[in-house]
């Protein structure tokens, strides 16, 4: 039996609508960095380390979203 932290959940569209929106916010502020900081080596290690976490943020922020029964597919 798959233990329920590493469950996957179907969408229906109203989670495929929330969580592409959560895509899109994650990847506007990582847009408006990429602009404000530029590629400056002097904070690229930084900016990567930021990036991870923002990659890992928007992961959970989607994980949140389909744990979400409104946005669960029906069986």
């Amino acid at each position: 039996m798959i233990h329920d932290i590493y469950k996957s959940y179907e969408l229906n569209n109203l989670g495929h609508l929330t969580t592409t929106h959560i895509k899109d916010y994650f990847s506007d502020l990582l847009d408006h960095l990429e602009i404000a900081l530029g590629n400056d080596p002097i904070n690229q290690r930084e900016f990567c380390i930021c990036k991870t976490r923002l990659q890992e943020a928007c992961f959970f922020a989607i994980r949140a979203a389909s744990l979400c029964p409104k946005n669960q597919k029906k069986e």
